[in-house]
């Protein structure tokens, strides 16, 4: 899943650059740029910071933890399909705002954000290990 949203990903921004897609497709006034831009915004801060912190959740992680070992690698499974989707939608909103209606530097911006905190979200199984390992528990400082 990670793979093709970076695979979509490249072909659109490539697909752009040539000119094989239109640009400025939609010449938005003032107020829909800004509209635009705010929705790029807040996509770019909500999508990339839950798909990152998604995993470090408490209930998240108490989920897995408390499961067997197959049904747990299910729920992780679709926890990484749902963080990527996450992150997948501010990145195709801000690439596809950048080229369609807007050459704003604010929706570039946000772009590159998006595809960096995408890195972030990369499936592995280290991570898969340590949600399942059970919680330490620290000593409390005596006063």
């Amino acid at each position: 899943m990670h793979l093709f949203v970076w695979l979509v990903t490249v072909m659109l921004f490539l697909a752009f650059e040539s000119g094989a897609l239109p640009t400025m497709y939609f010449q938005p006034d003032v107020e829909q740029a800004y509209a635009l831009q705010v929705v790029a915004v807040v996509l770019t801060l909500l999508g990339s910071y839950v798909s990152m912190r998604l995993m470090a959740f408490s209930g998240v992680k108490q989920s897995v933890r408390s499961q067997e070992e197959m049904p747990a690698l299910h729920t992780y499974a679709t926890l990484c399909i749902v963080r990527t989707l996450l992150v997948a939608i501010a990145i195709w909103y801000n690439l596809l705002v950048y080229y369609l209606a807007d050459f704003s530097t604010t929706l570039f911006y946000c772009f590159l954000i998006t595809v960096v905190a995408s890195l972030f979200c990369w499936p592995s199984q280290a991570t898969f290990e340590t949600m399942r390992a059970p919680q330490s528990q620290e000593p409390k400082n005596q006063a």
